[in-house]
């Protein structure tokens, strides 16, 4: 017995679309020695290249997770030296 619909012929098949979702938290004091945040996230495709550009803020649906990363253990990138 077949489990799955059968394909009509002629249909199109639209694949689920795959996105990574990135969320950068950048945080430092300000003037009045207060921690000031700001989260951007950055939608990308795992299958496709090149540049990828930051989420608007109101389209962002959830607030996403937050994983501390301490930046000075971070390996400095060699086009940055």
């Amino acid at each position: 017995m077949n489990c799955f619909p059968k394909q009509r012929t002629g249909a199109e098949f639209t694949p689920a679309k795959e996105t990574l979702e990135l969320a950068v938290c950048v945080q430092n004091l300000n003037d009045k020695g207060e921690w000031t945040s700001r989260t951007r996230v950055i939608h990308i495709d795992p299958r496709g290249e090149g540049h990828f550009a930051v989420v608007a803020p109101q389209l962002v649906k959830e607030k996403p997770s937050i994983l501390l990363v301490e930046t000075q253990l971070l390996e400095q990138a060699a086009h940055a030296e």
